[in-house]
């Protein structure tokens, strides 16, 4: 995939920089609740809207295990990976390789995300415990022919029904716009402190699209949310319309008091370069779906000769190992250039990091351009 923000160019330090070894380790910071306490995630990366009902049941639960393993926040709901609300490795067990936790009892569990959608379809209580972000989702959802409603296969899997009684006799349902046991948008901080009561360890952020985003980030924001994400996966195009949306909302966070405030991305198809200058341009975390899309395929419809040539029998391909191993292949090389990109940014001024020799791209997201004999329109 061609980079779409291709247009903007790193910048390397000033000539003349005196060495000073290599800069630590970017990390995530922590994010910090209504209340003050703080959640904390490995990497500024997650996938966001993981399409689990086309998957067998213990194939989607060894995925969601495996590619959170990588440090990428997973979401999904327990009725997503287990039959009936059973056992799910992404809810139950933790890395192998973690670290315990302060009771040295429990290991710290796998990174995940509550998508707390307005009809709740396929939720359970135990959906909170333990989960690092609720996401109050205040778009509406888009089943595959374009109605605002969930397929019967989607909501078979949600909510477990009997073989020859599917939900709505086997048809789509409508999806909602707004949670129903709230009166308005103005009312939606006391949802909010629900939501913390029931997950007290957890970040609540709220999901919103970018149309009316000068008339409803404002509004929002006096619900204090933990964080908010944007879903900009519909505007196409190149970068240049995600990274001004970026800029906008950091402005009016900043102009309504809340200067820190998370602002996660969904910004559709993007290479790890993308990902990364999103992060300089004030995402605070980047939807990787587009990366994590080909391991669903994979999932669903194995290959075998990827099996022999990563050591595995055919028969093999549902077990978790081989689904740890391609989620690994898959999405380390794009783990790690992202990481290393946003490692290098250190050691230049933050406001130096990104350049463009297009005006253009320079004007709309208040960037020093590039310095040419003559500078492209």
């Amino acid at each position: 995939m061609r980079d779409r923000l291709l247009a903007l160019m790193w910048v390397s330090p000033p000539a003349g920089t005196p060495w000073l070894g290599p800069p630590p380790d970017w990390t995530h910071p922590d994010i910090r609740r209504a209340d003050g306490q703080s959640v904390s995630i490995d990497l500024p990366l997650f996938w966001y809207d993981p399409p689990w009902y086309r998957l067998p049941v213990d194939r989607a639960s060894a995925l969601a295990a495996a590619v959170a393993h990588l440090g990428i926040l997973v979401t999904a709901l327990r009725n997503d990976l287990s039959p009936a609300g059973g056992h799910s490795t992404l809810h139950d067990e933790a890395p192998a390789n973690t670290k315990a936790t302060e009771d040295a009892v429990n290991p710290r569990p796998f990174a995940r995300m509550v998508p707390y959608r307005p009809e709740r379809y396929g939720l359970s209580d135990r959906d909170f415990d333990g989960a690092r972000i609720i996401d109050v989702r205040l778009t509406t959802q888009r089943d595959e022919t374009g109605r605002f409603a969930y397929s019967a296969a989607q909501l078979e899997r949600w909510e477990s029904t009997p073989s020859g009684q599917p939900v709505s006799g086997g048809s789509w349902v409508p999806s909602s716009t707004f949670p129903p046991d709230v009166p308005s948008i103005d009312h939606l901080g006391i949802k909010l402190d629900q939501l913390r009561l029931l997950s007290p360890h957890a970040a609540v952020f709220v999901s919103i699209g970018p149309w009316r985003l000068e008339h409803e980030l404002p509004r929002i924001l006096t619900a204090q949310p933990d964080g908010i994400i944007l879903r900009l996966d519909e505007v196409v195009g190149d970068g240049l319309e995600i990274g001004v949306l970026i800029r906008r909302a950091r402005q009016i966070a900043e102009n309504c008091g809340a200067p820190e405030l998370p602002i996660w991305v969904v910004p559709g198809e993007v290479t790890a370069d993308d990902a990364a200058k999103l992060v300089v341009l004030g995402a605070s975390a980047v939807a990787v779906d587009h990366w994590c899309a080909g391991l669903c395929e994979r999932a669903s419809s194995p290959d075998r000769s990827v099996a022999v040539r990563l050591g595995y029998a055919p028969s093999s391909t549902a077990s978790a190992s081989y689904l740890a191993q391609l989620s690994s292949e898959e999405l380390s090389p794009q783990i790690t250039r992202f990481c290393g990109l946003l490692n290098s940014v250190q050691v230049v001024p933050v406001d130096q990091r990104l350049t463009s020799f297009s005006r253009t791209w320079c004007e709309q997201l208040g960037l020093q351009p590039g310095v040419v004999p003559h500078v492209v329109p």
